[in-house]
């Protein structure tokens, strides 16, 4: 049985040595052809309809962006960038013209970035680059948030979830650093829709789950034809770490009537502003019944605020979403 076939595309030899080392280690990856140039990397994934190019971007001639257009055009193909060179604005237009995702070839050491290289190889190959085109922007972004009580109710609510909704989702739940990635792992265990802690960079994807890494703040960038994540660091007045009103707030702006809000559980009053400027976006909007709730100050908060369009016991939740994303995904 054949394996993933991926095509290498980088001007230099060494490399391109290196990047062959890497991937014979790999049992379910099979290198059908290098190439040099952007010239050939065109020439040869229309040849050899590789499964995945991996492409370097500083190139003599036809450089790396200008050959993924190419690829784009002729025959798209999943890439994933390769390459030195580490201004954001070029990741960020590649990402825009199509690549699935990108490495950077100075993250860390030989393993480090090899184990990176391969992971998202695999990612690449099971992606439908026909919905990462920029004029596609066909799901929707739901923005899920809370706090005391979360962990439980998300733990209810996410496995009711399935990967073929029209919508990417972002879990904001006020978490230690140190805790949101084994979150994020135990709500994958349980339920059949992808669940991650998000990452700096990466291109949101309908039909999985990404939960914002405690300490930091997320938001949501529109970059063309996608919708790119950002974790920032440093507090922003008294808004927790990750802060709901920030998410949902960069959310409303980048998706407008595309965003969907909901605030589940929890202390304090994160998270009504930013419900408040998701439905004055135009997008839909979702609190608890506080009533209802294991802690009902931060679901109230959205209700007195004017953002909840919907308010609702957590076990119509799951049910509301759907049609949301059903009515207009």
């Amino acid at each position: 049985m054949s394996g993933i076939k991926v095509l290498l595309v980088d001007d230099s030899a060494l490399m391109r040595r290196i990047l062959l080392d890497i991937l014979s280690e790999a049992e379910d990856i099979e290198v059908v052809g290098t190439a040099e140039s952007g010239e050939e990397a065109v020439e040869k994934v229309v040849k050899l309809s590789p499964d995945v190019a991996v492409l370097d971007i500083l190139m003599p001639g036809m450089g790396g962006l200008a050959a993924l257009r190419e690829i784009m055009r002729r025959r798209p193909t999943p890439v994933v960038v390769f390459s030195s060179y580490d201004m954001p604005e070029v990741t960020l237009e590649a990402l825009e013209i199509g690549a699935v995702d990108f490495v950077s070839k100075n993250s860390g050491g030989v393993e480090e970035m090899a184990a990176e290289l391969l992971e998202k190889i695999r990612v690449a190959a099971c992606t439908d680059v026909r919905r990462l085109r920029p004029e596609t922007l066909d799901f929707r972004i739901v923005v899920i948030g809370a706090s005391t009580g979360g962990p439980r109710v998300l733990g209810r609510l996410i496995p009711r979830l399935t990967p073929n909704l029209p919508a990417a989702f972002i879990v904001v739940q006020h978490m230690p650093s140190n805790f949101t990635s084994a979150f994020a792992e135990r709500l994958d265990r349980i339920s059949a829709i992808g669940v991650k802690e998000a990452e700096d960079g990466e291109v949101l994807l309908p039909g999985r789950v990404y939960v914002a890494p405690g300490g930091r703040n997320l938001t949501v960038e529109r970059h063309g034809g996608r919708f790119v994540v950002r974790l920032v660091s440093g507090r922003k007045g008294r808004n927790p770490m990750p802060s709901v009103d920030i998410a949902m707030r960069s959310v409303a702006e980048a998706a407008g009537t595309r965003a969907v809000g909901v605030v589940l559980t929890g202390m304090g009053c994160d998270g009504a502003e930013g419900l408040r400027a998701i439905r004055e976006a135009g997008g839909a909007t979702i609190a608890e019944e506080p009533s209802s709730s294991i802690v009902r100050s931060m679901p109230r908060a959205a209700v007195q605020s004017g953002g909840a369009e919907k308010v609702l016991p957590l076990d119509r939740i799951p049910e509301e979403i759907c049609r949301i994303l059903g009515d207009g995904g």
